[in-house]
């Protein structure tokens, strides 16, 4: 039986980032009385990458898809769709879901168009008191996750390497 088959590898500094980032994200969040920064969050895991620049990159594509997503969500809510008929209303949310993934193509913004459907359905399809600042609310917090990932991705520049692997001539197993 070869007991050296299933091995767990020890936690990654990605793994170790992400936790802090989200932390932060919380601990920023109550400190200016928001207790909820779930956005901030999302942004921060997501964006969070082995390495500063892959950050960045990550980071500027969801801040992209945010942007255009809560832009064209907004543009949406100057219509006021409460009044009309719940079948219609799912028809024209879908319809802007796919005019905001044309979008970014058209703008070649691909690698944020996923995002920003999710973000124009999540803005669109909820009803807030205050749409706008739901809006702008959801720009500002993934923007305070990115720059968060991105902080710790920079101050937290740990070269660190997973052991190599046994070669298994070595194992002393002649079979």
């Amino acid at each position: 039986m070869n007991t050296k088959a299933f091995k767990v590898a020890p936690p990654g500094m990605r793994i170790f980032k992400t936790g802090l980032c989200v932390a932060i994200c919380l601990i920023l969040g109550l400190i200016i009385g928001y207790p909820t920064p779930v956005y901030a969050c999302i942004a921060a895991i997501l964006a969070t990458r082995p390495t500063l620049e892959t950050s960045f990159r990550s980071g500027l594509d969801r801040l992209m898809g945010t942007v255009v997503g809560g832009v064209l969500a907004i543009g949406v809510l100057f219509f006021d769709l409460s009044g009309i008929h719940p079948y219609l209303q799912a028809i024209l949310i879908g319809l802007g879901c796919a005019a905001t993934l044309y979008f970014c193509v058209l703008i070649r913004s691909v690698d944020a168009a996923a995002l920003s459907c999710v973000i124009f359905l999540v803005i669109v399809a909820q009803h807030p008191q205050d749409k706008y600042l739901f809006a702008a609310t959801r720009v500002l917090e993934t923007l305070a996750g990115i720059l968060v990932s991105i902080g710790v991705n920079k101050f937290i520049n740990i070269p660190w390497r997973r052991p190599p692997a046994e070669d298994p001539s070595e194992d002393g197993d002649e079979t």
